[in-house]
C-alpha cells in the first residue's frame, strides 16, 4: 500500500517547518499539519482499516505538537526586554 497524497503532504510540511523562520507561518503549518494528521487518520482501505497505525498517528502528532511548542514559547532574551520595559513603566500604574 502506497502513501496517500494527505500523507505526502504531511511529511513535506513536517520537512519544511524547521526551516521557517516566519512565525505567522509557521503557526499556519502547524495548523495545517494538525488538519492534514486529522484527515489521515480518518482514511480508511477499501477493507474499512486504518489507512496508517496508530503508532505512525502518533509519531506525526508529536512531530507537530514538538513544532508547536517552539511557537509557544518565546526565547528567554525577549520575555527579560519584556519585563524590563514594564518594571520601567511601573511608577505609572
Amino acid at each position: 500500500m502506497g502513501l496517500s497524497k494527505v500523507e505526502i503532504n504531511l511529511r513535506r510540511l513536517l520537512a519544511a517547518a524547521p526551516q521557517q523562520q516566519n512565525q505567522a507561518k509557521l503557526m499556519h503549518y502547524v495548523a495545517t499539519l494538525r488538519e492534514q494528521l486529522e484527515q489521515l487518520s480518518e482514511e480508511t482501505t477499501p477493507e474499512g482499516l486504518p489507512r496508517i497505525s496508530k503508532a505512525k498517528v502518533n509519531d506525526y502528532s508529536e512531530k507537530i505538537e514538538a513544532i508547536a511548542a517552539k511557537i509557544a514559547s518565546p526565547p528567554v532574551r525577549l520575555l527579560t526586554s519584556s519585563f524590563a520595559k514594564f518594571r520601567d513603566y511601573k511608577g505609572y500604574f
